[in-house]
């Protein structure tokens, strides 16, 4: 058996907890670094309107309530078919993508990338379930088309942001 003096003992105990804090950090520092990307493809047609939802993503989040939580985020695409572009500078006012248990006006933005569509985006906290139901909701007539998506369906990709 070895025997240490209680400086020694509690220089070796400091050193492992030391290198164990360090472990979890860089751990927790790649778990944030990292999103698990859902391809998903799936489009709704409304009139001359298509909506592409192209990729559901399971976003880290830093909460220290929460440290594992992760944001579930739908991105897409809703595409002006009309042919002469009448309806793409009012994409937004027109169409509505949301998460089934969250708020319509909560976490939906929208970017201008081609004359033709616009890029969105709609978010909620993620809360494990795989079975998912977004909802594109037609603001003209006011309908609202629910769009199943069960994450099982899909394989999942990891994507690292550099920094």
């Amino acid at each position: 058996m070895f025997k240490f003096r209680g400086g020694q003992l509690l220089l070796i105990i400091g050193l492992i907890i030391f290198g164990l804090i360090i472990a979890l950090m860089f751990g927790y520092r790649q778990y944030l670094k990292t999103d698990k990307v859902y391809p998903i493809k799936q489009t709704v047609n409304i009139g001359d309107i298509q909506v592409v939802i192209d990729e559901i993503r399971l976003h880290p989040r830093f909460l220290l309530g929460a440290p594992f939580n992760r944001e579930l985020i739908a991105m897409g695409r809703v595409i002006d078919n009309s042919g002469d572009s009448k309806l793409t500078y009012e994409l937004h006012e027109v169409i509505t993508v949301y998460f089934k248990d969250s708020r319509p006006e909560k976490g939906m933005g929208f970017s201008q990338n081609q004359p033709q569509y616009l890029s969105f985006w709609t978010n909620k906290n993620y809360d494990g379930n795989k079975s998912l139901q977004l909802i594109v909701q037609n603001k003209i007539n006011n309908t609202k088309i629910p769009l199943n998506i069960d994450l099982d369906n899909f394989k999942h990709d990891h994507e690292t942001k550099e920094g």
